[in-house]
């Protein structure tokens, strides 16, 4: 069957360039391996719903893939409105990290998708496309009842899966290097450019913090790629495409030392040379390790930290970290020359003001790159769950549904709640705006950039309400900090 994945155009245009997307790559590497025609739509080839008809005409798929991010669940829902439109007869598969923690929510509300894929799609999907009768891992309406199949089987041997099937996207086949980089700013060395792309080395998480819900959509038990067959990777990206850079998306890179020993080592030996960086864990870290992945070409870590609460990483988020061993991490990073980004978050459940203040104090203490958010709550995690239970997100709020809640990420059309408890709304946009005030000039553009372009998408009274109040306080705040400074 015809087939055409795609990952949605923004209502919110962002300004940088997005990462390639592994999860529909994947699922086309197995279609194509398998004998099945696919194509594949992405967001950083084109970039409006008008490209996006244009394409389906053109192709005229009896299947669309779409996979739907928590952020990008409207546009999600655009594209299989669109897809309908265009034909009755397109078959639209959902797929993706939100339809995996809400399949009923989603085919309840939203009509036009016919079928929701649960967790990893590729065999799934292979399925459907096969037209077999009995298919595990998806959701699907039976008459006005939604009917939730048993889980589909884990892929075991990540190994098996064949590599991402970038070259269905043009920026790969015509090898446009200027298409896939990004810049970062080395601290004495100025800015430099890297053409990169993303690497993922494993799939699940075995830990329970309160904002994620990776677990519950990927599982707990973790399955790693080979060090040989990342590497491998690694050198066709090199060789095939010229990539200079490499992002490891996985949530934990160093969920064992041992793995990143062997794949740090493997890098060395066979001379791979790309600059990389990845995420890690505080807890399961040490300077050998470190100074290993920086002859191997790591130029920056990221950590999440969270908070400079010992109480609040231990009794709220359950990050079962310790801040000392954060210390040590930042200390050998910059001892090695690495670059590090610690990521925080505020407005937590059961946080104090005192708590809030004890992570200000350790981000003055770090210093360096950082990243600074309110808590989020997503579908699936269990912050969701106390949500409803302490009345902070309605017992019968949608995500499919527009539906009007008072604490937005203000930057953005992505109707993204945020948990507000102890700390007021007017106080986490004070800190909101004193962190944008803190971060570099691109980042200070794209964030007003975004806020403006916010105006331009309002679309109900219930909006509009939020949106002048929300600015009003912005606004409030950033003439008292400027009569402060005078």
């Amino acid at each position: 069957m015809k087939t055409l994945l795609v990952y949605p155009p923004r209502s919110t245009p962002v300004l940088g360039m997005g990462e390639d997307k592994l999860g529909l790559l994947y699922m086309a590497a197995v279609l194509r391996e398998n004998n099945v025609e696919v194509q594949v739509y992405d967001k950083a080839e084109h970039s409006t719903f008008a490209d996006l008809k244009k394409v389906i005409m053109a192709y005229r798929p009896e299947i669309v893939g779409v996979s739907i991010s928590t952020p990008n669940r409207f546009d999600g829902f655009r594209v299989a409105r669109l897809a309908k439109d265009i034909s009755k007869k397109i078959q639209v598969i959902a797929g993706g990290p939100h339809v995996s923690a809400v399949p009923e929510d989603t085919l309840k509300n939203i009509k036009d998708i016919d079928v929701a894929v649960i967790g990893e799609g590729e065999n799934t999907l292979l399925d459907i496309c096969k037209k077999k009768s009995d298919i595990n891992g998806i959701a699907l309406r039976e008459g006005k009842k939604v009917i939730k199949k048993p889980p589909q089987k884990r892929i075991e041997n990540l190994n098996s899966i064949p590599f991402p099937a970038r070259n269905l996207l043009l920026r790969y086949q015509m090898k446009q290097m200027n298409s896939y980089y990004f810049t970062i700013d080395i601290p004495g060395k100025g800015k430099a450019k890297y053409y990169y792309t993303t690497i993922n080395t494993g799939r699940g998480c075995p830990y329970s913090c309160i904002f994620c819900a990776v677990p519950e959509i990927w599982g707990k038990q973790v399955r790693l790629r080979s060090a040989e067959n990342v590497v491998e990777e690694m050198r066709k990206l090199k060789y095939d495409f010229n990539v200079e850079g490499v992002h490891f998306c996985d949530d934990t890179f160093n969920i064992t030392k041992k793995r990143v020993y062997d794949m740090c080592s493997l890098m060395i030996k066979e001379k791979i040379n790309l600059k990389w960086n990845a995420h890690l864990r505080v807890d399961n870290a040490d300077k050998e390790m470190l100074s290993l992945m920086k002859d191997a070409g790591c130029f920056m870590i990221s950590f999440g930290i969270e908070s400079g609460s010992q109480r609040v990483l231990d009794e709220v988020i359950e990050k079962k970290i310790t801040l000392d061993s954060a210390r040590k991490c930042i200390r050998w990073c910059d001892e090695l020359g690495i670059i590090r980004s610690c990521n925080f978050i505020y407005s937590l459940p059961g946080e104090s003001k005192e708590d809030f203040h004890k992570t200000k104090a350790i981000m003055n203490e770090f210093g360096g790159k950082q990243t600074c958010g309110p808590t989020m709550i997503l579908p699936a995690s269990r912050i969701e769950r106390i949500a409803k239970k302490k009345g902070v997100l309605p017992k019968d709020f949608s995500w499919s549904k527009k539906t009007f809640y008072k604490y937005y990420d203000p930057t953005s059309y992505s109707f993204l709640p945020l948990y507000v408890e102890n700390l007021s709304w007017v106080e986490i946009l004070d800190i909101f705006y004193n962190h944008i005030n803190s971060q570099s000039h691109a980042r200070k553009m794209n964030y007003i950039f975004r806020l403006f372009y916010r105006l331009l998408q309002i679309r109900s009274f219930g909006e509009l309400r939020f949106v002048v109040v929300t600015y009003w306080h912005l606004v409030h705040i950033f003439l008292r900090n400027s009569l402060i400074k005078r």
